[in-house]
């Protein structure tokens, strides 16, 4: 794999304020800008690709080509760019410049999952909310991602949780959530309304005696 050198490299600042003024939970994101992660080029890629939609995703990673310290970096961030051009999001050519590089079975599996061991910021029990345009949901935070098995990818680290806007099923399954870390914020029960203050009420209490 050789290297490229770049006469004029642009600071990486420039593409990494980017990934994280779009990053949706203003409580990773502040953490983020407090503590910079020194992450690789294709972390901050894999970040991106949560996070943003596709061609807002190609248009950044125009950018990052100028960063690219490999081949295969380079290549790759080309391949994403032409798929999303094509298909409308990352596919078969990334994929097949990927695979001739990633072989066996480590992770990652597949292009734009590099694992970034993100700040897990919620705990069991906390109350947690995240934002889409004007709607915003709440949930119960039952199990965070800590303890990751050594095969899972970046797409895993989410918090398993259970949505406050459904009531309280007869099997909790039912109403279960994989809330990403990157779009969940801390929420406290005086921004609940009624009807999520009961379901988490019932929630509770269904657990509870599940655990007796």
């Amino acid at each position: 794999m050789q290297s490229i050198q770049h006469p004029e490299r642009l600071t990486i600042q420039l593409f990494v304020e980017t990934i994280l003024n779009e990053i949706p939970s203003v409580l990773l994101r502040e953490h983020l800008i407090e503590n910079l992660p020194q992450w690789a080029l294709l972390q901050w890629a894999s970040i991106a690709a949560i996070i943003m939609r596709p061609k807002a995703q190609a248009t950044l990673f125009a950018k990052m080509l100028s960063y690219a310290e490999t081949d295969y970096e380079e290549a790759l961030l080309q391949a994403a760019i032409q798929d999303i051009s094509n298909d409308g999001y990352v596919a078969q050519l990334s994929q097949s410049v990927f695979d001739e590089v990633h072989t066996g079975n480590k992770p990652p599996f597949f292009p734009f999952l590099e694992r970034c061991y993100l700040p897990i910021l919620l705990k069991k029990g906390d109350l947690a909310k995240t934002r889409r345009g004007s709607k915003t949901e709440a949930y119960l935070v039952w199990s965070t991602p800590e303890n990751l098995p050594a095969c899972s990818d970046l797409t895993d680290e989410c918090y398993y949780c259970y949505t406050l806007s459904c009531g309280v099923p007869e099997d909790l399954e039912f109403i279960h959530a994989h809330v990403h870390i990157c779009v969940a914020d801390a929420c406290s029960e005086d921004e609940l309304s009624e009807a999520q203050m009961a379901a988490l009420k019932g929630i509770r209490l269904k657990l509870t005696e599940e655990r007796t």
